[in-house]
């Protein structure tokens, strides 16, 4: 899988989407869009954390919200 993954990005991206950390980012992610900002700042913390991994979860939001608004 890895060198599928290293010839096709679309691969990359599909198995980034089915690890544990992408779930983990999108929850944070949606945490922070209803958090106070008492909470902001931890959740910020915790996302920081995940570094190059939280990127394409935080996009696929975006996109998410983007694509529900008609």
């Amino acid at each position: 899988m890895e060198e599928q993954a290293k010839a096709n990005p679309m691969v990359a991206r599909l198995h980034e989407r089915l690890s544990p950390e992408y779930e983990q980012v999108s929850e944070l992610v949606k945490k922070l869009l209803i958090s106070s900002q008492e909470t902001e700042k931890e959740i910020i913390e915790k996302l920081l954390e995940f570094r190059d991994r939280a990127v394409l979860p935080m996009i696929d939001f975006i996109k998410g919200i983007k694509g529900s608004r008609g």
